[in-house]
């Protein structure tokens, strides 16, 4: 690692979160649906239904009709989507500490963030996808928001993908 003052590259360090992510789900990819995942999977992959239903989350829901489309009904390939999300995760958070900390903290920041023992839902059900999305372009916001483009080029990042955020949860 380089020392502050230095920039340190984080482009290395999104595989690693994806094995970090892996390592610690790695056992619960073979579980099968959980309670609200069977009827969603049913209405969105089997009766290939994209109408919103009860709750508005229509990207989210696109994907797992997406991956349906993919894979079938296997449960450990929409779990291993979303362990994977985990992992990208991390890594805009290692993105967004990096600007706002010391270069060195920000690996610390992406692996904690990866490990905290709360982020289960979005591994184990998979509907839990929708608030792995959100997040995702929650940071995604945050890291245009730090960026250094031009106070235009932020605004229409944060705008963006603050957008395409609440399309992932009600």
């Amino acid at each position: 690692m380089e020392r502050a003052g230095k920039s340190i590259a984080l482009g290395w360090w999104l595989p690693l979160l994806v094995l970090l992510a892996l390592a610690l789900h790695w056992r619960a990819l073979p579980f099968s649906f959980f309670s609200d995942d069977f009827s969603v999977i049913h209405k969105l992959g089997a009766r290939q239904d994209l109408s919103p239903g009860t709750f508005f989350r229509p990207l989210p829901d696109w994907t797992l009709w997406l991956q349906y489309r993919l894979h079938g009904p296997d449960a450990w390939a929409f779990r291993f989507v979303n362990v994977l999300l985990l992992a990208l995760n991390g890594w805009f958070v290692a993105l967004l500490a990096k600007k706002l900390m010391r270069p060195d903290a920000a690996v610390l920041a992406g692996a904690l963030f990866v490990l905290y023992p709360f982020h289960l839902e979005p591994q184990l059900w998979i509907i839990g996808r929708s608030t792995a999305m959100a997040t995702l372009f929650v940071l995604l916001a945050l890291n245009a928001a730090v960026s250094d483009a031009g106070i235009w080029r932020k605004a229409i990042g944060v705008f963006f993908f603050g957008f395409l955020g609440t399309l992932c949860y009600e």
